[in-house]
């Protein structure tokens, strides 16, 4: 059986990462959008771990276009003698479309690399091609 979950959204929040039992968590939703109706969005919990963990923290922040991979898992836990159920996606396994940090990265390369108004002129003979 197979249970994998594939969503891309954009960040509701920056992610919060913990430290627990030699590992780190971190603790994100995203905003995916519906493709009916009005413009509504659904709210997905995630989860992700260790290096992923940090990674999101270092590169991504609110408003970011992610794109997230993994599995559907769900928990429950009492409160008040009441049972409440977690619906979550736990992953490995985050693509990063467009973050702010990106977005600085090309302005940067694009003023860099700015092009020259200087062409090369190109020789146009009729000679075979040698293939």
């Amino acid at each position: 059986m197979s249970n994998t979950v594939s969503l891309t959204g954009r960040l509701t929040n920056d992610i919060k990462v913990r430290e627990a039992k030699n590992s780190k968590v971190g603790n994100f939703t995203i905003a995916v959008q519906r493709k009916f109706g009005e413009r509504e969005a659904d709210f997905i919990q995630v989860t992700v771990f260790n290096k992923v963990a940090e990674n999101m923290k270092k590169f991504t922040s609110k408003g970011d276009l992610i794109v997230v991979v993994g599995r559907l898992q769900t928990s429950n836990y009492e409160k008040d003698g009441q049972t409440f159920y977690v619906t979550q996606v736990v992953s490995n396994d985050i693509t990063f479309l467009e973050t702010k940090h990106n977005k600085e990265n090309v302005k940067e390369d694009v003023t860099e690399e700015s092009p020259s108004n200087e062409t090369e002129k190109i020789e146009i003979t009729d000679e075979p091609l040698p293939f």
